[in-house]
């Protein structure tokens, strides 16, 4: 019937899109509040377009935060602040959440701790799955960079492989703002690079850095030739008038 009718097709199609939608304006919406229920929202009136998120751990937040406002600053974006409360899988979210499990004060040492507090957002969220909680929040605020503890991302493929924006692994060491003081990026062909070479020379706007810029030779001279001219571009577009270049080639064996 389907092949003879075209007009079949068309409304076959058209009834499969409607069914789409009405699952990522509704059902979707309901699947994350049962999920991941959001227990607390606190912003201020205006939204920026350019939003990160930092993972709130109260070890390293304080850290993550830093980079976060650099970046905020040169994207004239926002910064929000997520806490996942783990709820035993034995315990129904809907409970937890009756109870006034709500997380409020766990940022109340961060706000003291980070200057222009009121400015950002602070979130928490309920799951059985932290994961989960972060994938929401980000779709649901329109994320577009994440910036969380390396020791959660290290091993998380779930996040890596299903997160709508680009994310961010720090490896806050116990000598922080020193190892702030001076930036390494390791420069390939992926946009990863590029994001790579943004995201320091923001820190180094704030933090007074210096940049230094690594490139494996793997490529034929010519192509290694575009490489560079395309850094080069980089760093004209971000303005960034001086930096250290290394070229690092593979090691040859000899007899």
């Amino acid at each position: 019937m389907l092949f003879a009718q075209p007009l079949s097709w068309a409304i076959a199609i058209v009834w499969i899109g409607v069914g789409f939608l009405i699952y990522r304006l509704y059902t979707s919406k309901r699947e994350k509040q049962a999920t991941a229920p959001l227990v607390f929202n606190q912003e201020p009136s205006e939204r920026k377009e350019y939003r990160i998120l930092v993972v709130f751990s109260k070890n390293t937040s304080t850290k993550l935060a830093k980079i976060a406002a650099a970046i905020a600053d040169q994207k004239d974006g926002e910064v929000s602040f997520l806490s996942v409360i783990n709820v035993p899988k034995q315990t129904p979210l809907s409970f937890a959440n009756k109870s006034g499990e709500t997380g409020i004060g766990v940022f109340d040492e961060l706000k003291k701790s980070i200057s222009h507090s009121i400015r950002h957002r602070y979130l928490v969220r309920l799951s059985h799955d932290p994961t989960e909680a972060i994938l929401a929040t980000a779709e649901d605020e329109g994320i577009n960079t994440m910036i969380v503890d390396f020791s959660f991302l290290r091993h998380n493929r779930k996040l890596l492989s299903l997160s709508t924006c680009d994310i961010i692994g720090v490896v806050p060491g116990k000598d922080f703002d020193k190892d702030m003081s001076n930036l390494i990026v390791s420069y390939d062909v992926g946009r990863h690079s590029n994001l790579g070479l943004e995201i320091a020379h923001a820190i180094s706007a704030d933090s007074k850095s210096k940049i230094r810029v690594i490139r494996g030779v793997t490529q034929s001279p010519q192509a290694e030739v575009e490489i560079v001219n395309k850094i080069n571009e980089v760093m004209f577009d971000l303005d960034i008038k001086k930096i250290q270049f290394e070229k690092v080639y593979p090691k040859t064996k000899t007899c």
